[in-house]
């Protein structure tokens, strides 16, 4: 969850390591986030897949 620090740290250089090697969010790469009080649901996901893929 990402309102765990050592998560959120390394979420970020995943990231970074990520844009190495010419991956980015939004381009090649669908990113979601959640913490602990705003978790992902199942209408977040089908919101996320149908803007990428319809």
């Amino acid at each position: 969850m990402m309102d765990d620090r050592d998560y959120a740290k390394n979420s970020v250089a995943r990231l970074r390591e990520y844009a190495d090697n010419q991956i980015f969010p939004g381009d090649n790469l669908i990113i979601t986030e959640e913490t602990y009080t705003l978790q992902l649901g199942t209408n977040d996901i089908a919101k996320t897949i149908q803007h990428y893929f319809s």
